[in-house]
């Protein structure tokens, strides 16, 4: 959930129950509708849920917290420099705009991912055709995973 009108900042803190329903809700809106959008959603929260909440036993842990290394939302967080630094400048240019990464940042001078229009649109306005755009964006979602799994992970 959200903690601002605007619907950017998350409640940084994952909860599992939360993630265990929300994947259960888009799995059955991709069931109804057919549209991967609502799958590959259902599928990237299962896998989180499987990477970043359960212990090495098998069991789960109820959440992970909001907090690393004391400062809200750290772990999840990037400059614009940061993205370029691992993008090269052509790639972050994309990344950027579709992502709404700026300069000057949207939380605490740094950036919370998000998208504000299609891929459609952005592709139109980038002058760049889908494929491209989805392919960096791949890309780049990799990189930027790759790199903050090196952070102080929130604890659970």
């Amino acid at each position: 959930y959200t903690v601002d009108a605007n619907w950017l900042t998350p409640h940084f803190e994952k909860m599992l129950y939360d993630n265990a329903q929300l994947a259960r809700i888009y799995l059955h809106l991709f069931q109804i509708t057919a549209n991967e959008f609502y799958r590959r959603v259902a599928v990237e929260t299962l896998e989180y849920v499987k990477r970043e909440m359960r212990d090495e036993n098998g069991g789960f842990y109820t959440a992970q917290d909001a907090d690393s290394e004391g400062v809200e939302g750290k772990f999840f967080v990037w400059t614009a420099r940061e993205i370029e630094e691992l993008l090269g400048a052509d790639d972050a240019r994309i990344f950027n705009f579709y992502y709404n990464a700026t300069e000057a940042g949207n939380f605490d001078e740094k950036n919370i991912l998000h998208v504000k229009s299609s891929p459609e649109i952005a592709a139109r306005q980038l002058g760049i055709d889908e494929n491209q755009l989805a392919s960096v964006l791949e890309r780049g979602r990799k990189k930027l995973f790759d790199a903050r799994e090196k952070r102080v992970k929130p604890f659970r």
